[in-house]
């Protein structure tokens, strides 16, 4: 879908939708916004997997001595996030995460084959 032929009052109508989703804002260019659909079907792991997944991201995270990626990294994973069909609006749906394990150097994807 092309916005760009858009009105200013259909983009915000568009982007306020719930079905579709802003898959990428740059950290450098925070106008920077695309869309795709929303795919509302799939849910989220459960409570219990999030938190365990979590917690071992985290652990390996300080062990590694608690860094965190560039700016640069951060927008790169997390358009590869976004553009994902395993993201919904806020969270990963195989693994729970919303961001905060993007920005850790020691963390990767969670797929089989990794994305980042």
């Amino acid at each position: 879908m092309d916005i760009r032929k858009f009105n200013r009052e259909q983009i915000k109508k568009l982007i306020n939708s719930p079905d579709f989703l802003i898959i990428y804002e740059s950290l450098d260019e925070p106008s920077k916004k695309i869309l795709r659909p929303y795919i509302k079907d799939k849910k989220l792991p459960s409570m219990a997997k999030r938190i365990k997944s979590a917690t071992k991201d985290t652990v390996e995270w300080i062990k590694k001595g608690s860094k965190f990626v560039s700016n640069e990294e951060f927008d790169r994973r997390m358009k590869i996030c976004y553009e994902c069909e395993f993201w919904n609006k806020t969270h990963c749906r195989v693994c729970g995460c919303f961001k905060a394990k993007q920005k850790m150097t020691s963390s990767k994807c969670p797929l089989p084959n990794p994305k980042w």
